[in-house]
């Protein structure tokens, strides 16, 4: 309404002054019309700063807004914790996968990794490995506990081989952590996934759990472990072969992330199973490896829906 109203004051006053009136007409000196135009345009200006500044008011106001709801959300979230985040998350990368690793690297990796002895084994034929970029392309905040992200990103690795041979490996990966007063944790292994980079669903959301929990029950007979068994090492295959019919396997077949296209999981071993009334929970060895020249051993949790019998979860250890 108001800039309608500027229109039709700017309107007005052009057509009392440029249309004719039916009474008689006036001489007027050079001087003097050029005086009055001179006011009109004086006045035309001071419109359209009046305009400009009522849009930028109310810009203002929007922007605003979505930068105060924005900090209501995720108050933790400022520039300097980005950076400082990536730049961690960086470090991390490179001093997982240098190899051979040197007491630096080592003494890192002890420092910023709660309890876990995660680390990558490569081929006898690869003699050194560095990390060349990391692009964190995707970052998942958690909803249950702050300072806790997913990061996805995809790291190229410089390779050379027994001969001499130079080679970039890019691999895709997701990596946790955890950002707490300024300190940094990794609290779960390097997971060998990749992830589009759009928004999470609301009812994906829901289904992921953030901690795991022995569940109460007895141990599985050895029939039943065989095929448990069975059922895992066909989840994998498929895994490997087609994502949307391992897909099918899952409860909710959208937590299942698309793995990185050179890596294969490689079934070891069965470590424990038990059971209740409900569910099945089974703890296993898994060998993920990469175009043959490197591997990655990872103990992964199935919990199973004994009425559907389908995977409830599957998580990374």
């Amino acid at each position: 309404m108001l800039f309608k109203r500027l229109h039709k004051h700017l309107d007005q006053d052009i057509e009392e002054h440029t249309e004719g009136s039916e009474g008689p007409q006036v001489e007027h000196t050079e001087e003097e019309l050029e005086a009055h135009l001179q006011k009109l345009m004086k006045r035309q200006r001071r419109i359209v700063r009046l305009k400009k500044a009522v849009l930028y008011l109310i810009v203002g106001i929007g922007l605003l807004g979505g930068f105060r709801s924005l900090a209501q959300e995720r108050p933790d979230i400022t520039p300097a914790v980005a950076v400082n985040d990536y730049s961690f998350l960086e470090d991390y990368i490179k001093n997982y996968y240098k190899y051979p690793q040197d007491e630096e690297s080592q003494q890192f990796l002890q420092e910023f990794t709660t309890g876990g002895s995660w680390n990558v084994s490569y081929d006898q034929k690869i003699k050194s490995a560095e990390v060349g970029t990391v692009e964190v392309y995707q970052v998942e905040p958690s909803d249950t506990e702050e300072g806790r992200l997913t990061s996805y990103a995809s790291v190229s690795l410089d390779l050379k081989d027994d001969e001499g041979k130079r080679k970039r490996q890019t691999t895709y990966i997701a990596i946790r952590s955890i950002q707490k007063d300024g300190h940094y944790i990794v609290d779960r292994p390097i997971s060998m996934i990749s992830t589009a980079p759009a928004a999470m669903k609301e009812d994906m959301k829901k289904g992921l759990e953030t901690e795991k929990e022995d569940i109460k029950g007895t141990d599985c007979t050895e029939q039943e472990k065989q095929e448990i068994t069975n059922t895992i090492q066909l989840f994998f295959t498929t895994y490997a072969a087609d994502l949307e019919q391992a897909r099918l396997l899952m409860q909710d077949p959208e937590t299942l992330k698309p793995l990185d296209p050179d890596t294969k999981p490689v079934f070891v071993s069965l470590q424990t199973a038990i059971q209740n009334e409900d569910e099945i929970q089974a703890d296993v060895i898994v060998r993920y490896e990469t175009k043959e020249l490197f591997q990655q051993e990872r103990t992964v949790r199935f919990l199973f829906d004994r009425k559907t019998n389908k995977i409830i979860s599957k998580e990374e250890y």
